[in-house]
């Protein structure tokens, strides 16, 4: 008789831990999904704004009349952009360079430079939320 009760509340400790190990692996689930969710939303935001930052001077051609550049114009441009220059850009938009500063020191066309800092502080808005969730 003991022994028979012994067997069962080993059996019942174990379909109870089972039970809790179900339960946390679908809370897990569940906030995962959620996560993946808010992740989605924040991207597809970030995507519109780049897009809009990328469509940005073809507007402003139109507005002002002239036709947009061609894309024999945008075949000169190299079709990989060195990484290398990025980050120089970087560092030059960190010490407070414009534009014009940064076009002219990487040999790069000013439209470049424009999108390479809307791109900047684009990201530069992300990092602290990353940091705030990631704490």
């Amino acid at each position: 008789m003991t022994l028979a009760i012994v067997e069962l509340s080993a059996v019942v400790l174990l379909g109870l831990g089972l039970a809790g190990v179900l339960i946390l692996f679908l809370s897990l689930r569940r906030d995962l999904r959620a996560h993946v969710l808010r992740q989605r939303a924040h991207w597809t935001e970030m995507r519109a704004q780049l897009q809009e930052e990328i469509q940005r001077p073809m507007l402003q051609h139109q507005a002002l009349g002239q036709a947009p550049p061609s894309s024999a114009a945008r075949a000169s441009v190299p079709a990989a952009f060195n990484f290398n220059r990025r980050i120089q850009a970087h560092r030059l938009l960190r010490r407070g360079a414009d534009a014009a500063h940064i076009s002219t020191a990487l040999r790069i066309p000013r439209c470049e430079a424009d999108l390479l800092i809307r791109i900047y502080r684009l990201t530069s808005q992300i990092a602290p939320q990353r940091l705030e969730f990631s704490s």
